[in-house]
């Protein structure tokens, strides 16, 4: 027989003498009798991960003891004024059992002690998650990411501080464009937790992002599923909704997601690249503007807002939007969008001048240079056209447009041989480049080598053979080597496409 059961055993041949006992020496065997099951269940502890737990196990064992020893404790309990229960225990022997377990119970202290330690670093490490999230939320996720990794490391077995260490730094790395390494660390939080609704909102955030979008709305049913009031997960299956194409849905989602919450940035964001994507422009508009009163967290609200605006036909506020965001001046890309927006309507110098301060800010963009040449080019100023399609050719030595609109200002200039040099680089870089063939083709008409350009035409019919231009510009370089027949036939397919341009050469030259 084990030396505990021997020890219950003789504690239960005293109280059988109770009568004899003074009432001190009757509460000390009822201590030592529940002392003895509490030790035991310690002993036999494996489930407590902290203190609470550990609490709430010894409550249980007096529980038990006090049950299976009820009829030797209720001997002793002489105070009829108090009707005897658990809470009794605690208050007649909680201070003599825990003395009791201090000085005979060695597991009792261990824990205590151990329990105690843990959560001095569990504050540490709640602090330290604390921190990492004031550094997601001010942006500064690399930092943020080292914090939580640090956490991760430091947990040991508190999976639930783990548990958010990994679903925050998958947060982070969201944020970095880290998506695969996101997902990673969430499918660990989820094995850890496996209910832990956060993680499923922002695994589906990060397949969307990497554009498997049916998981990532698997991902968000479930969350919906643990949770059906989280506004994330309706906001972040909208997105996947959205892109989809399932535009109704995705609109439901979004407004179930601020009908839950009405300052839920994301939300709006999402309903207003729906209403976009569908060309309801003013609605757009609406849901983008009350997303920038909330948050100025999206850096492409602003195109997307200029672009609505410009759905409507009103350049002017489409401009004004960029013009009026405090980034504008110090961002390339704005003052290129800018320019474009000017150039969209003619607006050539006020074009010109955007995309020589975007120039300013970043010299290395060889699309800047071909941006600014385009502009000098349709308002005739050939010359410096050839210098910035020159730049564009220095940073990017492959550049089809570079070659093909600098040949063309070339050609414009009477350049002739120089502007074949161009034409040509752009075909030995790309030989269906019809546009190339049509200009060479020209080029080789002011050059009075019509047979060169028949073939540069007919290579670029061969390519695309419904541009009206092209015929009518064959036929007469026919006219021109006395081939009337042809040349009418080129004529007639230029009519066929609805050109007006050869009314006046069939009248001429094609008589029945």
């Amino acid at each position: 027989m084990p030396i505990k059961t021997l020890l219950k055993a003789l504690l239960l041949f005293i109280s059988s003498f109770f009568l004899n006992l003074t009432i001190q020496a009757q509460n000390q065997i009822v201590v030592d009798l529940i002392s003895l099951d509490i030790c035991e269940c310690i002993n036999n502890d494996s489930t407590s991960q902290n203190m609470d737990d550990f609490i709430v196990n010894i409550e249980s064992c007096i529980q038990e003891s006090v049950l299976e020893n009820q009829s030797v404790i209720e001997q002793v309990w002489e105070d009829t004024t108090r009707e005897f229960g658990l809470d009794i225990i605690d208050e007649d022997f909680g201070r003599l059992l825990g003395e009791n377990l201090s000085t005979s119970c060695p597991a009792f202290l261990e824990k205590i002690q151990e329990f105690q330690s843990n959560s001095v670093e569990n504050e540490d490490l709640m602090d330290r998650l604390l921190y990492g999230n004031k550094l997601m939320e001010e942006s500064n996720c690399p930092e943020a990411i080292k914090v939580y990794t640090d956490v991760i490391y430091q947990a040991k077995s508190d999976v639930n501080t783990k548990a958010t260490a990994y679903n925050n730094r998958a947060v982070c790395r969201n944020e970095i464009g880290d998506y695969y390494r996101a997902i990673s660390d969430l499918y660990v939080a989820l094995e850890l937790v496996p209910n832990f609704q956060l993680p499923y909102v922002n695994l589906a955030e990060s397949k969307t992002f990497i554009g498997d979008y049916e998981s990532a709305k698997s991902d968000a049913n479930y969350a919906l599923q643990l949770d059906s009031t989280s506004h994330q997960a309706y906001s972040v299956r909208g997105y996947t909704n959205f892109y989809l194409g399932l535009y109704d849905k995705a609109i439901s989602d979004f407004d179930k997601s601020t009908q839950l919450d009405s300052l839920f940035a994301d939300a709006f964001y999402g309903k207003g690249l729906v209403q976009l994507n569908l060309e309801n422009y003013e609605s757009a508009i609406s849901n983008f503007k009350y997303t920038q009163t909330l948050t100025s967290i999206y850096p492409d609200l602003v195109y997307y807002l200029s672009n609505a605006y410009e759905g409507l036909g009103d350049i002017d506020q489409a401009i004004s939007v960029f013009k009026n965001d405090s980034l504008t001046n110090t961002s390339f890309l704005k003052l290129n969008q800018i320019g474009l927006l000017y150039y969209g309507i003619s607006e050539y110098d006020s074009s010109i001048a955007y995309y020589s301060r975007s120039i300013e800010i970043d010299s290395s963009s060889a699309q800047l240079f071909l941006n600014r040449g385009y502009a000098y080019q349709d308002s005739e100023n050939h010359l410096s056209a050839i210098n910035d399609f020159s730049k564009a050719l220095e940073l990017n030595p492959e550049s089809e447009q570079g070659y093909l609109y600098r040949g063309i200002s070339k050609l414009k200039l009477d350049e002739y041989d120089n502007a074949i040099k161009d034409f040509e680089s752009v075909l030995a870089l790309n030989d269906t480049n019809a546009e190339a063939y049509d200009y060479r083709a020209r080029t080789h008409f002011k050059l009075e080598n019509y047979e060169e350009a028949i073939d540069d035409y007919t290579k670029s019919i061969e390519i695309y053979n419904a541009d009206p231009v092209v015929f009518k510009e064959r036929g007469e370089s026919y006219l021109k080597l006395d081939q009337t027949e042809k040349a009418c036939s080129d004529f007639n397919k230029a009519k066929a496409l609805d050109s007006e341009d050869v009314d006046e050469l069939i009248a001429e030259h094609c008589k029945e």
